[in-house]
Formats: structure tokens, sequence, C-alpha cells
């Protein structure tokens, strides 16, 4: 009885009984929630022991709240906290009107008749009002007031753990000190397994509290995550807003324009002119990159490589288990640093076979001869692995490292005891984790793609990605990052159905999450795979898609006019009513939004109301000058006709050639080529067999997948008649998929003579040793085996090992029991109330050892240096 009336207290909207029920829920996960009430919004400030796992808590939280029915809530705000700490360590919105029109659709329902009617999926953006409806994205002027951005009371930022001990980059590290304090940007670039995310840890929190930064600093690393989306990430640090919104370039970069922000961007993809915008977007940031090649050419850039032999030997001994008392040993960690040139990642993989009694320090220099150092090493570790730990890697593998959570390796690789062996593979030093994700690093996930098929794996995916969303309200796809390499598999092995159901299934999540630069990477996947099924409507659905986010975003190259109108005439051509009419709808928009129209307009206007009376006379001359001109031009086709030559066996007869040309090729195919190489160009001949010149236009681009360029030319804007040019044309790619393009040929008046297609496939690299690093070809000459080993002299330092003995494989650790503190008594409020940061200096001296920041603890576990 007092658990119904509880209940039904909660349905009327009581606080207390809300905060009661979600209490009891929490209680068996260590959760405690301290509930508030203000503007139709439910504040909720959950607090653990550990930080609290966001994906299950905010479903859980979800499910229970849109049990309650409570029809006066529109949103929810969850916070999280650990014990002790007033700042979140993450927050989440919830639009419970959005959620709970989801769970009344997937319910029984009388149907609806077909219309233009859209669902309840919408935002705000700019001067319009968008919602997503079953015939693609329906746009309408925003006739209400505009929306209103608020600062948040204290800003978000999710920065990982830190890295104390870092072994060999105190160059680097002074280096970056240095440059930052004079106000410039860093960068670090180099292979895969060299230490850029470790040195990054290090450095951020090292020098994050230095008050020049007033505005914070900032944690981003995603390989996918294109230009528009990191800058929509920053605003949301910031800004936040009633309803959902999209705010627009212009807006973005208003917002951003003074802030002073340290921006970390670990393992990113950006273009060195895409690094160059953001700086000029945000100027009075410093932004601190590791990459695997150059991003930035203004400020300090440098090039990460191999610890030298004194960095790899005393990295090799602090790991190891055993304590190094004899000079064959010292002199066998030499020769192992040798062997792997210093490379942190194989290094780390080395000293886990020894201390895990794989094989010993002797044995493993046997069996780690050049070359294929590497590539050895880790095949070594990964042949005394499980089964079932082989399985979870090569799911981590099919999405390229990017990182899954626990709940989708446990569907992806259908393995028992998921959390242990997880467990056990961070302490291998395998796997790690940040943000309750785990991946692998790039060296790890070729070698993986080249000793395993991973066909099963994609294709589990593929399905389960699918069925997650559309069987989900509060939707499992929390990584949608992961997408890209799963889409791009399925593009390059035909797998055209799958990929479009995939597409089609995701779309409503990544426009409510605002990554539309994302989006637009998903839909030129699902573009492809509409054109090689031959399907019209789906292909028209995309083309609507692309142009209505170009329009939505103030675009204006012309894409929304140009995808729009052809997504129209097919449409058209189908007879779906319905859809014309919402692409029409969008249309019109584009039409209106155009700024030299109205100029036009405006021009026309003033200029017909000028003078009347010329006018009038203007239109009294035209006949008679209309005239005149008829017989001018009479009278010189007359006489040009007389003066040329007849033609042979036509005596007084005129012959008139038509305009043609010659091309010695009229289809370009380059085809398959990596992504970010250049090939030798290929050249074409244009030959002019008219007697009038012909013009040769621009390369035009399809979908903006051309990556297609002109690296040399004869020819200039027109080729005379009876000549010839060369045009030579490059293929450099920096997007997997097919990409298309077309160089067309015209006469004098732009009629179209001959068109030259192009085309080609991009790639990703499939050559694992530009990654992962080879040994010395030089001979190492193994030292002989002593009949009695000699001790070090006492006069010499002992070689101390401070970090603890790593457990077995077997057993993996047991978390030490935490004992749950009383709840805060503070309101969601105070939580997010923005404390006084201490403000720390700059060294004034350098230091003579690897600097170690005195409030920075060492973890229980010391993560990897090979990051």
């Amino acid at each position: 009885m007092i658990q119904l009336h509880t209940e039904e207290l909660a349905k009327q909207g009581d606080v207390n009984a809300i905060e009661a029920l979600i209490n009891e829920l929490l209680k068996p996960k260590g959760v405690k929630a301290k509930v508030g009430l203000k503007n139709s919004c439910l504040y909720i400030a959950l607090a653990s022991a550990q930080i609290p796992e966001k994906q299950a808590l905010v479903r859980c939280i979800g499910k229970q709240i849109l049990k309650l029915g409570i029809k006066s809530l529109q949103s929810a705000k969850i916070y999280a906290a650990q014990w002790g700490q007033q700042l979140p360590v993450w927050q989440q919105e919830i639009p419970l009107s959005l959620i709970r029109s989801d769970f009344h659709n997937h319910a029984p329902s009388v149907k609806v008749p077909k219309n233009l009617q859209p669902t309840s999926k919408q935002l705000t953006t700019g001067k319009h009002a968008i919602q997503l409806s079953p015939n693609g994205i329906i746009v309408s002027p925003n006739n209400k007031e505009q929306v209103k951005l608020q600062l948040r009371s204290q800003p978000i930022f999710s920065l990982p753990h830190p890295f104390p001990n870092l072994i060999g980059r105190l160059p680097q590290i002074k280096s970056a000190l240095a440059s930052i304090e004079a106000k410039q940007s860093v960068e670090f670039y180099g292979s895969s397994g060299l230490g850029k995310s470790a040195l990054l840890r290090h450095l951020i929190y090292f020098i994050q509290k230095n008050t020049a930064f007033t505005n914070g600093t900032v944690w981003l690393s995603n390989p996918y995550q294109s230009k528009d989306d990191l800058l929509q990430q920053l605003f949301e640090v910031f800004y936040e807003s009633s309803v959902l919104y999209k705010p627009t370039y212009s807006e973005i970069c208003r917002c951003l324009k003074d802030k002073k922000l340290l921006v970390f961007v670990d393992n990113t993809n950006l273009t060195p002119e895409d690094v160059k915008h953001l700086k000029s977007i945000l100027p009075s940031s410093i932004f601190i990159i590791a990459a695997s090649s150059q991003k930035l050419f203004e400020g300090s850039s440098t090039q990460l490589l191999m610890l030298t032999k004194r960095d790899a030997v005393a990295f090799i001994t602090q790991r190891l288990d055993q304590s190094i008392v004899s000079t064959d040993e010292l002199i066998a960690i030499e020769a192992l640093a040798d062997l792997l040139s210093g490379h942190p990642y194989t290094m780390q993989l080395a000293v886990n076979c020894i201390n895990r009694n794989v094989c010993s320090l002797r044995e493993l220099i046997l069996k780690l001869q050049p070359p294929a150092t590497s590539q050895v090493l880790i095949e070594q570790v990964l042949e005394v692995l499980p089964p079932s730990y082989q399985q979870i890697l090569a799911v981590l593998a099919t999405v390229d490292g990017i990182g899954l959570s626990e709940a989708q390796i446990a569907a992806l690789s259908e393995v028992e005891n998921v959390s242990e062996i997880l467990n056990s593979l961070l302490n291998w030093n395998l796997v790690d984790t940040e943000f309750n994700r785990y991946y692998i690093s790039k060296t790890l996930v070729l070698v993986l793609q080249q000793k395993f098929d991973l066909t099963p794996f994609y294709e589990r995916a593929l399905s389960d990605f699918t069925v997650w969303r559309e069987q989900s309200t509060v939707s499992n796809l929390i990584y949608p990052d992961a997408l890209i390499p799963i889409l791009a598999w399925a593009n390059v092995t035909e797998r055209w159905q799958s990929l479009l159901n995939l597409v089609k299934a995701v779309e409503g999540i990544l426009f409510l999450s605002k990554r539309w630069g994302l989006w637009k990477q998903v839909l030129k996947y699902g573009l492809q795979a509409s054109l090689a099924l031959q399907d019209k409507q789906s292909e028209a659905w995309i083309l609507h898609q692309l142009g209505s986010i170009a329009l939505c975003l103030d675009d204006m190259t012309g894409e929304a006019h140009k995808n729009l109108t052809r997504a129209l005439s097919i449409r058209e051509s189908l007879g779906l009513e319905d859809a014309v009419a919402a692409t029409r709808q969008n249309l019109n928009l584009v039409n209106i939004s155009l700024a030299e129209l109205d100029d036009i307009t405006q021009f026309r206007v003033n200029y017909t109301s000028t003078n009347t009376k010329l006018q009038f006379l203007a239109v009294a001359l035209i006949p008679l000058l209309c005239s005149v001109i008829a017989g001018l031009l009479a009278w010189y086709v007359i006489s040009h006709l007389i003066t040329l030559p007849a033609p042979n066996g036509a005596d007084n007869q005129a012959e008139f050639q038509n305009v043609s040309t010659h091309i010695s090729s009229n289809d370009l195919d380059f085809g398959k080529q990596q992504v970010n190489t250049e090939r030798e160009s290929e050249t074409i001949t244009i030959t002019n067999d008219s007697s009038v010149s012909v013009r040769i236009g621009e390369i035009e681009k399809s979908e903006n997948q051309g990556d297609f360029e002109i690296s040399k030319t004869t020819c200039a804007s027109a080729i005379a008649p009876r000549q010839s040019c060369d045009i030579s044309i490059m293929f450099a790619p920096i997007e997997i998929g097919e990409h298309s393009a077309s160089l067309s040929v015209t006469d004098n008046n732009g009629k179209l003579l001959q068109q030259i297609l192009i085309k080609g496939v991009a790639v990703s690299p499939q050559n694992p040793s530009q990654d992962i690093p080879t040994a010395p070809k030089r001979d190492i000459q193994l030292p002989l085996p002593l009949s009695k080993p000699k001790l070090i002299s006492p006069q010499t330092p002992q070689i101390v090992i401070n970090q603890p003995n790593q457990p077995r494989l077997s057993t993996p650790p047991t978390p030490t029991p935490v004992k749950t503190p009383e709840l805060p008594t503070e309101s969601p409020e105070a939580i997010t109330t923005e404390p006084t940061p201490a403000t720390t200096q700059f060294p004034d001296a350098e230091p003579t050892v690897e600097p170690n920041p005195e409030f920075i603890q060492t973890p229980a576990r010391v993560p990897d240096n090979g990051n």
C-alpha cells in the first residue's frame, strides 16, 4: 500500500515521491539521487563513490519517468558527481516529449492517414523550424520568438584520466610549455604507439589551471569528427536553451570568438585547412593537437620519435616485475630495447609477455629477430590468449579502435563474462578505457585486421546497430562515430541493402544529437547504396535530406538548390505526392533565402520607376531598331556565303559544318586508390574538328565527392578551330568511397558537345607497415651466456621497481569495496555552482626530472605509455 501510494503521488508530480521511486530503483547500483523541479524541468542529481555509468543510468531513469506519465514535465536534466565533489562529471538532458512520442509510436495504435504532417522530432535552427518526417526534413519559417541562448551556470568539461608516469619526453614537455606561454599552439605527430595520447594526458593536468585560459580546458578525441561537429561540441560546453536548438555557423562563431580555451584535440583526422579555420574562429584559444600526420603549420609542430636507448632501458626496467641484479640481465634488456627500437607500445607488450611467463627475457630476444619485430611480438601475445579474449579484440578492431561500451562489446562478441575479460585485457595493456568506452591501439587494429577474418563481426555489427536503434526509445547508439568504419566496410563489400537500412535507422539520433557533420557523411554512404540498388525513392529521400541540411545551415554554395531540385524531379517522376509537397516546400525557402534575389528585385524596381518618358521613347524605337539589325544581319550572311569557296563536287552550293570535337578518352577510371595519396595524372587530348571555337568547362563534382583536380593543361579557355590541347587530371581522395565528376566541352553558345566522365574509388590504407615500426636492419650480436652470473657490486645503485606486481591472466583483480557515504544535502543547483579555480603558475626553473605535479595522484593502475 505504501508503494502504491508513493507511485500515485509521483504520477501527480510530487517531487519527494519521484525522488523516493528513483532512489529505490538505483539502490542496487550504489547511487543516490536528489530531485528538484523548476519550469517543467525535472532536475536529478546523482552521487556515488565511483563515477556513475552514464548510459545505463540515463536509460533506467528515463524509462521510470516515462512510466509515470507526468504530462506537465517537458524535459529532465540528470547531473552525476562523485562523493565529496561539487562539479558534475557528466550531465544529460532528456527531452521527455520526444521520448514519449517515440514510446507511443512503438505501441499498437490506429493507422494515421498519409499526409504532410511530420512527427514530433523537431528542433529550431536560425530562422527555421525543422521537423523530421517519413518524407524527410520539413523546413518552415520560425514564426515564434527568437530562441534565447543561456550560458550554463557551470560549463561541462569531460577530461581523461591523468598520466603521471611518463618516460623520455622531457624535451617535448619543456618545448610545449614554452610555446603555450608564448600563446602558440602545439602539435605532436607520428605513427601509432609512440605515446602521443599519453603525452597530451600528461600535459593536460600539468597546465590546465593556468590562469591565462579563463574559460577552462576542453578535451576532444574523435578521429571521425568533422570541423562542424567539433564546433558544435564546443558550443554545447558553454550554452544551452529551453528548446532543442541547432545554432548556425555564424552563431557559433559569434559565441566562441572571445573564449580563452585550452583545447586538446587527440587522434584527429582534420585537415590542415580545418585546423587553420578553427584557430581563426577561436583566436584567443590555444590548441594542443596529436595526430598521425602534420596538421599545424603555424606554431610548434614536433614529430614524435622513438625513445632513446637510455630511456627505453629505463622504460623496460621500471615495468618488469623482477628486479635486475646481474649484468647479464641488464645487457639482455639493452638488446631488447635495441630490437624494439625504443617503441613504447611494443616494449610494453614485451614486458607483459615476460611478466606473465609467456616467455623469458632471453627467449623473447631469440624470437624477436628482424624483420617484422612488432608484428611477431603481437602475434606471440595473441597466441596465448583464449578465444574469447581474441573475439573481444576482433570486435574492437571492426570499429577501427574507436571505442564501444561494455554492453555493445558483449552483444557483438557473444561472449560471457565480458567484464572480467576486459579487466584482464586492461592489465595486459591490450585495451584501454576512457569515458566508459573501451578501445585498442591502431597498431593492434592493423595486425588484427590482417590476422583474423573480421567479416562475421562486421556483418553482426551492421545488423545489430540497426536493430538496436529500431527497437529502443532511448538510443543505445551513444557512440555514433563507430558507424563510419562499419559503413565503409559495407560500401567496399557492396552490402548495399544493409548499408541503406542502417543509414535510415540512425537518422533520428543524428538529427536530434545535432551531429550534422557526421549525419552528412552517413547520408553520402546511403546515396552510394541507393544508386547501386537503383532505388530511386531512397535516392530522392537522401538528396532531399542533404539539400535541406544545407538550407538549414544557411549554405550559400548552391548545394541546397541543386540537391532539392534533383530530389523534386525524381519524386515527381515517381508520383509521390506527399514527398513532392515536402521537397517543394523546402525548395521555395531556398529561393526566398537567396540574398542576390532581393538585390536584383530592388534594382529592377528602382530602374523602372526613374523616367517614364524614356520608357515610352524606348518602346517606340524598338521596332525601328529591330529592322536595322535584321537588315545588317541579312547583308552579312549573303555576302559571307558569296565569298566562301565552293566545296569539291558541289559547285555554287553552301555546306554548313556541324560543330564537333574529338576526345582521346571519354571516360577516365582511376580505379582503386588509397585515401590521402596521389598517383600519376591521366592525360586526355581534345581536338576541335570544327571551324568554330569550342570551350572547356570546369570539373563538376558529384555531391562534393569529386576530389579530382586539373594538374596540368595546355588548353586555353577556348580551343581554336582545327587545334588540339592536352589536359592532365589527378585523383587525390580524402574520403573513403566512390568518387565521380565530369568535364564538359561546349560551343560558344553553351551547348553541350561532349562530356568526359571521371571516376575512382578511394579505399582505406591496407599496408600495416605504415603504422607498425620495423626493427633496425643491422644485425645485433647476442651476448654469450656466462657460466656464472656476475652480481652488481654494492657501489652500483640498485634499480627499484615502483610499479606493483600485476595479477595473472587467470585471476582478474577484485575491486576494493568502497563505503557509500551519506547523500549530500545540496540541491541540484548547488552541484552546478561554479567554484573558484585554484591558480597554478608555470615553473620558474626548468625541472631536472619528468614533471609530475603534486596535485596529481597516481592511479592504482598505471596506463600504458604507448596509447
